[in-house]
Formats: C-alpha cells, sequence, structure tokens
C-alpha cells in the first residue's frame, strides 16, 4: 500500500518511518492520496493501488498517516537523533521536499500505538532543491541540492546557543522560526520514559496474544482457546491500530481455528472486524454464511465506523470469493438500500459502491441529491465516477442534473493534469449509457460540456524579434529582480503559449508540470536555459516516446494509459484529449525522444525587457505582490 516511498528511519525507540510520495497527477480526484510521513509497522496496509484502485485513508483496513504534507516532492528523510542539537529538534524527523525547496521537521508524540505527527518549516529557500541529507559526526546537519542537471551544493546547519560568543560558522546560516506554539512544543520536547522506549512489535507482544508453533507467518500457527479469546478482545480496542495488528494477527492463524467464533461473535465492532478477517481468508464456500451475519449485525444504531468495517467486509468478499447469488444480492440491498444517505460521507460513499455493484434500481436516486450536499469536490468526483456504467434507475431530470454537475466539474473542479482526462472519460462511459431517446432529450445539456469556461487564452501570433540564445543573457539577469512588469508579464505568459500547458498561482493547463513553486527548485539562469532550449533537460514523466509499428508506422506521443494489451499515447501536447490506442502486438520498437514536448524558439517574438517580465512572472509563482514587481 506505498505508491512510492524516500527513505526510511528508525526514531530513539526503534520505529520505523518514511515519506511516502504522492501521484501529483491525480490531485483533485477522488483517490488521490497526499504525501504523507508514515509509520510502518508489520502487517500494515496503507491503501495505495495503481491506477482508480486506491483505497480510501479512512478505509477499515488500511493504516493513517502520521502527519500529512500534501503536494511535494519526497527526497530524504533523517531523525535527528545523531545531532548535537536540543530538543525538539533532536527527535524530530526531517524530511525533504524537493519541489517546494525546503526541509521540513516533523515532531512525533505516542499516540496509542502508534503516533501523530505536527509539521513545520524547517528550512527553505529559494531555489533549495534538496536531494539527500545526513547527520555527521560532528553532530550537524549535512544536505545537498540538486538534480536535472542543475548545480549542486553540499550545506552545513549547526546549533549554536542563544547566549553563545562563538564565531558564526562561514557556512551558510538558516534562521530556524519555529511554527509551533510554546504549548504545542511542550508536548513534543519530552524525553522517552522506559516504556516509550519499544518498538511497535514489541509493544504489541506485551498485549498481543500471538500464535504460536512452527509455520508462524505461513499459515500454520496454532492459537489455544483462551489466547483466542484476547485476541477477539482485542478487536475491540478502541485504539485502531491495536485493531489492525489484532485482525492481522488473527488471519494468520488457520481459518478453521476461528471461523465459527467470527461468525457467532455478537459484539458488533468485533464481528465485523472478524467476518472482514474472515472476507480475506476464508473460502467461496463460506461467503453464504458471512454476507447473512453481516446484514444480520446490520442496524440504524450502528456507529458510522462500524458501518465502515461492515461494507469493506461485504466488498472484499465479493472481490475474493466471487459475486454473490441472487438470494444473497435482493437480501444485501433489502439491508442496506434503506441506510442511504446517512450523515457520514464516508459510508455514503462507500454504500453507493456497494449498491451500484449490486445492481441497485434506486441508488441513482438516492445518489443525485448528494451532489448537491457534498462538502468536498473529491467526494462529489466519486458519485461522477461510480454512477457512470449505471444504466438502471434513471430519469430524464436525474440524467440532466448527473450531467450538469459533470459539466460543472469541467470548469469548476481544481486538480492536477488528470483531472481533465478522468472527466473525459467519464463523460464517454456516461454517455454509452444514453438511449437515442435519452440522447436527443438531452441534445442541449450534453452540448453543455463542450464549454470550457476556464480554458487557456490562445496564443497570440506575433512578430519576429530574434532568436534568442543562453549567450544573449550572459549578463544583466539580476535586473529580473527590479521593477518588473507583473501585468505584462502575465500577458506574455499567456500569449506566448505557456498558460496552454502550465499552471501557474492557479491558472493554467494541465499538461506540462506546475510552475507555482519552480523557483524553489531552479534558479534563474536554469529556468530561462528550460525557455529557451526546453530539450536540454527533459524530467523523465514528461518525456514523450516514439513508437514504430511492425507496419512502418511511427508515433509519437506521451504513454498516458497501459494494460497487458495495448499503450494509450497523447499524441498531440496541446490537446490531452487526442489519444491513439496501440496494442502491444503490433509494437515493433519504442524508445525514449530526447525532444521536448515543448517546442523551441517560443520566446522569440519577444524583446529582452519581455522575456525579463516572463521570467520575473515565473519567479514569482503568479504573485503580482511579489518583490520583482515592486516600484
Amino acid at each position: 500500500g506505498l505508491r512510492n516511498p524516500f527513505g526510511l528511519d528508525f526514531n530513539a525507540a526503534g520505529d520505523v518511518f518514511t515519506f511516502d510520495a504522492d501521484m501529483e497527477w491525480d490531485v483533485g480526484l477522488s483517490w488521490y492520496h497526499p504525501t504523507r510521513v508514515l509509520h510502518l509497522v508489520p502487517g500494515g496496509d496503507y491503501g495505495w493501488r495503481r491506477g482508480t484502485g486506491v483505497l480510501p485513508v479512512w478505509s477499515p483496513d488500511t493504516l493513517p498517516s502520521a502527519v500529512d504534507i500534501g503536494v511535494s516532492s519526497p527526497t530524504a528523510i533523517k531523525f535527528g537523533t545523531k545531532s548535537h542539537w536540543p530538543e525538539p529538534w533532536r527527535s524530530a524527523l526531517f524530511i525533504q521536499d524537493w519541489s517546494y525547496g525546503k526541509i521540513i521537521a516533523v515532531h512525533l508524540e505516542r499516540r496509542g500505538a502508534s503516533y501523530a505527527g505536527r509539521a513545520e518549516e524547517f528550512l527553505k529557500g529559494r531555489p533549495l532543491n534538496v536531494t539527500g541529507l545526513e547527520f555527521g559526526p560532528d553532530g550537524a546537519m549535512y544536505f545537498t541540492t540538486g538534480g536535472r542537471r542543475t548545480q549542486s551544493g553540499l550545506y552545513r546547519v549547526t546549533w549554536q546557543a542563544a547566549d553563545s560568543k562563538a564565531k558564526p560558522s562561514s557556512s551558510a546560516s538558516f534562521p530556524l522560526t519555529p511554527a509551533l506554539s510554546p504549548e504545542e512544543r511542550e508536548k513534543v520536547t519530552q524525553p522517552l520514559t522506559k516504556s516509550d522506549r519499544s518498538t511497535f512489535a514489541e509493544r504489541l507482544a506485551a498485549i498481543l496474544p500471538l500464535p504460536e508453533g512452527e509455520g508462524r507467518g505461513e499459515g500454520e500457527a496454532r492459537m489455544n482457546q483462551a489466547a483466542a479469546k484476547d485476541l477477539f478482545d482485542r478487536l475491540n480496542d478502541t485504539d485502531q491500530w491495536i485493531r489492525h495488528a489484532a485482525r492481522v494477527e488473527l488471519e494468520r492463524a488457520p481459518v478453521r481455528e476461528w471461523m465459527e467464533r467470527a461468525l457467532t461473535e455478537s459484539n458488533s465492532t468485533v464481528a465485523f472486524t472478524a467476518l472482514l478477517a474472515l472476507s480475506r481468508c476464508g473460502d467461496r464456500a463460506v461467503q453464504p454464511r458471512l454476507i447473512a451475519r453481516v446484514n444480520e449485525l446490520t442496524r440504524p444504531s450502528l456507529s458510522a465506523e462500524q458501518q465502515l468495517i461492515a461494507l469493506r467486509a461485504l466488498s472484499v468478499s465479493f472481490i475474493r470469493q466471487g459475486r454473490p447469488d441472487k438470494a444473497m444480492t435482493r437480501q444485501t440491498l433489502a439491508q442496506w438500500e434503506p441506510i442511504l444517505p446517512v450523515a457520514d460521507a464516508r459510508v455514503n460513499q462507500s454504500l453507493c459502491e456497494l449498491l451500484v455493484y449490486l445492481g441497485s434500481t434506486n441508488v441513482v436516486a438516492k445518489t443525485i441529491p448528494l451532489f448537491a450536499t457534498a462538502a468536498t469536490q473529491e467526494e462529489k468526483f466519486h458519485y461522477l465516477f461510480t454512477l457512470r456504467l449505471v444504466t438502471n434507475g434513471w430519469s430524464l431530470d436525474a440524467r440532466r442534473t448527473y450531467f450538469d454537475w459533470l459539466r460543472r466539474a469541467r470548469t469548476e473542479f481544481n486538480g492536477a493534469n488528470m483531472l481533465p482526462t478522468a472527466l473525459n472519460y467519464i463523460r464517454a462511459d456516461a454517455e454509452s449509457t444514453l438511449s437515442a431517446s435519452e440522447r436527443d432529450a438531452l441534445q442541449e445539456t450534453l452540448a453543455a460540456l463542450d464549454q470550457r469556461a476556464n480554458a487557456p487564452a490562445a496564443m497570440v501570433a506575433r512578430t519576429f524579434v530574434k532568436e534568442w540564445t543562453m549567450n544573449d543573457f550572459a549578463t544583466g539577469l539580476e535586473a529580473v529582480s527590479r521593477q518588473r512588469d507583473a501585468a505584462r508579464g502575465k500577458k506574455l505568459f499567456t500569449e506566448t503559449g505557456c498558460a496552454q500547458c502550465h499552471r501557474l498561482g492557479g491558472a493554467g493547463g494541465f499538461i506540462g508540470p506546475d510552475l507555482t513553486a519552480v523557483s524553489s527548485r531552479f534558479d534563474r539562469r536554469t529556468l530561462l536555459e528550460s525557455l529557451i532550449e526546453p530539450s536540454k533537460v527533459v524530467a523523465e514523466v514528461y518525456r514523450p516516446v516514439t513508437i514504430t509499428l511492425k507496419s512502418g508506422a511511427i508515433y509519437d506521443g506521451r504513454v498516458v494509459g497501459e494494460d497487458a494489451q495495448s499503450l494509450t499515447l497523447a499524441i498531440n501536447p496541446a490537446d490531452p484529449d487526442q489519444r491513439r490506442r496501440l496494442a502491444k502486438a503490433d509494437l515493433a520498437s519504442q524508445r525514449m525522444s530526447e525532444l521536448s514536448p515543448m517546442p523551441a524558439n517560443l520566446l522569440d517574438t519577444l524583446t529582452r525587457e519581455e522575456i525579463l517580465d516572463v521570467l520575473a512572472w515565473v519567479e514569482s509563482g503568479g504573485d503580482t505582490r511579489h518583490a520583482h514587481f515592486r516600484p
């Protein structure tokens, strides 16, 4: 359940942590996971899957983060335990963000069997494209910068007492400006007690009756009756981490030793958690009893957490043990259909998925009103995605409401470059379910989907000025920082086509990388070089491929989808909707292109002063109040 973890390190107690990277293209979608600091434990699952299969962060069989960081690019992590620094820095976890040019200090405090974290900015620079981190034998922090063929650097950070008369180090200094209140800092600066100085596994061993015998971990562990009782008791623990660990241990024992207890348990939380374990480990033969027991225990008095566990038990059973027969389907629909909607958005989303899967004829009528009450964009997107292939239960009014929300999503939702692509796929799927008469009746509603209120302005034809090279800017770039024209920089960023592909300050296209924080990782000369010589350095994730088919046909584009049989190419950098699907059996060769999808000579219609204004606008992140524009 990890997407792309960068670095591992152990705290003073011996617990291991990582900084897991997000799938930044999925920002704004319901399955997006932010970059997160995670406490890694035996048997832990943190929810990430490929594509749309990512489990939500609140899924009962996944574990939460210690702290969410948000959009960033992790490069390294290290605890300060080897430093010669005072608290809270000595116990802090330092994590590096390459995209936004900063090192973040995460202060962790014990929360039950695991931890909760608070993050604060430790140091930052423009640019400060941090790449590596270590504490040296002198107790100082050493970190490196660089990447993407930029100039590398090595920095040293030391601590000096406020009353020290020692001379400042000749190395670069970084002021520490804590963001935590004195009360918050007090909570995280206490030294670990003796009981705290134990790993998660050691703490669990003291409270969980672990199975004994040879073959442990291979499905051959044994539990005596007393151990089984204690383990089931832990399934009702108020600590999510204990419940998760107890379920994992239960799944490691032979199913026959605990199946009957799971099917007859009366405590709702214990029963649903044990049945979730049974759905993961049992075979199809047990499915009818499992489903019947979940439905039997379902009642209006259940808490949202209990409903989520029950719904997950059903979902996993259907995934692993097979689609239920008609009798089980009718039984499950009769039990769960009347519940939708409830006050908890998580339960509504899980219920919507379940009812769609079971072929409910009422799920559309029950879900459509939730668009108006949903508190987040991600929840609305979830309903658009989940209802897209439903073929029954639609009225024309419900169809109009659905497609109107899809129109609003295309013009109002914010996200990264997969958002418009995902919405296009949803539209295609949803329209494929329409009958001819429905399509005729919805003609105006469907036509409105082609309107793009937030589409970047088109390029403006301009007169050629000069074929600029980097030699033309060997000197004079310091002028970017003085009295630049923000309005002209913004205007030219659009007119030269930059806004067609790149977002800056919340506006622009989704095809290329977001440039809002680009000056945090690249210096001024490197930024200008990427505009004048775009193919000199091409980020791997945006590098196009050249594919030659056995027929001799050649296609250039960016791979945006792949399965066992085919590749999908986006073949027009200016229009991400233009795609070509190629069968892998027809491919003769495939190679990465050395050319950037960004065309060269974009600046050749600008004067030198105009180029400096564009560069200032990019460095500012689209902020008209930036120092570059002060009189």
